[in-house]
């Protein structure tokens, strides 16, 4: 989603399949390894990325009479373990810095929240790089959930918002059931609006329209 609120460009970006099918190439574990030492030091990426997941053999069944297979992560976390989800949210952002660092080198950037894969970034520039970055780690994009606005809207950890007001409660099934100008009365009550002539302007009425009496 691509949001412009203040002269800045907000893109909400979804992912387009879950996040346990995507880790598997998203950041393979040698590379989260690396990431980790980096931060803090060799004995913790080894005891929470190497021996977690790299190390960890798994005997996978085989069907009917086959041999018994073993096999080990090579990228991405199981769903499983507690550190997973801390662990896929650290590399993300990590990526997040990364292209930031492209496009203003040896500036922190802030302009952006993040919260697992639902991320939305404040900077059109450093948007671009990162869906290009993104789709060449081999991480499909939602098109169709991705919206342009210029009234200030964005979409963040299931919450739409436009400016500082939330409208996640405005559900696409009450939108379609609006047919009518009058309908739109109870959905815009949710939000302080009170006026039929807001209701008819919404639905494309004229001031012919909203100037006769009901």
């Amino acid at each position: 989603m691509m949001i412009f609120i203040l002269g800045l460009c907000f893109q909400s970006v979804d992912w387009g399949l879950r996040r346990k099918v995507l880790e598997r190439s998203f950041v393979p574990s040698l590379k989260m390894g690396v990431m980790v030492e980096s931060l803090f030091t060799l004995t913790v990426a080894f005891s929470w990325v190497f021996s977690g997941l790299g190390v960890n053999v798994f005997v996978a069944p085989a069907s009917l009479n086959g041999p018994n297979k073993y096999v080990r992560f090579s990228t991405g976390q199981p769903l499983g373990y507690l550190s997973s989800w801390p662990l896929f949210a650290l590399a993300h952002h990590f990526v997040v810095w990364y292209c930031a660092e492209q496009v203003y080198p040896g500036m922190r950037f802030r302009n952006y929240a993040l919260l697992g894969d639902d991320i939305v970034i404040g900077d059109a520039r450093v948007a671009d790089v990162y869906k290009d970055v993104i789709q060449r780690l081999g991480v499909k994009i939602s098109l169709p959930k991705y919206l342009v606005s210029d009234i200030g809207g964005l979409e963040f950890a299931k919450k739409f918002r436009i400016l500082d007001r939330d409208l996640s409660s405005i559900s696409v099934k009450m939108i379609r059931s609006a047919r009518h100008s009058i309908a739109w009365m109870p959905v815009l009550k949710q939000f302080y609006f009170t006026s039929l002539q807001i209701s008819l302007r919404i639905r494309g009425a004229d001031f012919r329209r909203y100037s006769m009496k009901p």
